[in-house]
């Protein structure tokens, strides 16, 4: 009976501990959350793009010193006395710098791919033409591009058969 009682305290202070530890790690847990929901709204962003968000200067900040670096280097050597009268070697200067701008895109940088409606509601940029109220005046007239023309549904025969219209001299648009 003894043992048996060791046990049960036993057990009953190490489900104590867990108890108090799942505590713990939940507030933590909470308090990393509101700091990370705290830091998303600051930057304008939602928490699933905040990781990124975070990354784009550090990112930008070492493709613009890498450019800057190559640019200096081709600059100094295009100017070099031993370049400037060489063709062959300005013409190779040149495909360089070609290959290298290739290379140098921003288009691994954009994140609009990844964007869901939710973050884009939240990075909502407010001076930012809002092209939902305002209509294009030009789609209102007749000549529009993008309509075709339709055969009059008072012209059409309206037979319970399937095929083409036996009057189908007229044609409008319909809008």
């Amino acid at each position: 009976m003894h043992n048996l009682e060791k046990r049960i305290r036993r057990q009953q202070r190490f489900d104590e501990q867990d108890r108090q530890l799942q505590a713990e790690g939940l507030a933590e847990w909470n308090l990393r959350e509101q700091n990370n929901n705290a830091t998303a709204t600051y930057y304008g962003t939602s928490r699933k793009h905040l990781g990124s968000r975070l990354r784009d200067p550090l990112t930008l900040t070492t493709v613009q010193n890498c450019y800057d670096e190559y640019i200096r280097h081709h600059i100094k050597d295009k100017n070099h006395p031993d370049h400037i009268n060489n063709e062959r070697k300005q013409r190779n200067l040149n495909k360089n710098l070609s290959k290298f701008l290739k290379q140098f895109t921003f288009n691994s940088l954009t994140r609009q791919d990844d964007l869901s409606d939710d973050t884009k509601i939240l990075e909502h940029r407010p001076n930012k033409h809002d092209s939902t109220r305002f209509t294009n005046t030009i789609s209102n007239n007749l000549s529009h591009p993008n309509k075709r023309l339709r055969p009059s549904t008072d012209t059409l025969d309206n037979s319970t058969v399937a095929g083409p219209s036996t009057n189908s001299e007229k044609f409008f648009i319909h809008m």
